[in-house]
């Protein structure tokens, strides 16, 4: 029994820091967000397609950074889940 409340004593501690991890990811998740509205330019053939390197690299850190906030936020909830059992 004493194993069990230790184990669950750990899983509440691992989602105390999976809140933490996604409260940190959030802004930077925005200000890639912002970053890449940014970089974003209306390509055209006339033009020419300036910047696309910048906005590829914005656009794939942005979303790289989306998706693991994404999975922090859904072992968190997971988490919280097996906490709640009585």
């Amino acid at each position: 029994l004493g194993d069990a409340f230790e184990l669950r004593r750990n899983v509440v501690n691992l989602k105390k820091v999976l809140l933490h991890s996604w409260h940190a990811a959030e802004p930077l998740e925005k200000e890639l967000r912002r970053l890449s509205t940014f970089w974003r330019c209306d390509g055209s053939f006339e033009n020419g397609f300036v910047n696309v390197d910048r906005y590829r690299e914005v656009c794939v850190a942005h979303m790289g950074c989306k998706g693991a906030t994404h999975a922090v936020f859904d072992g968190r909830a997971i988490t919280k889940q097996i906490c709640c059992i009585p």
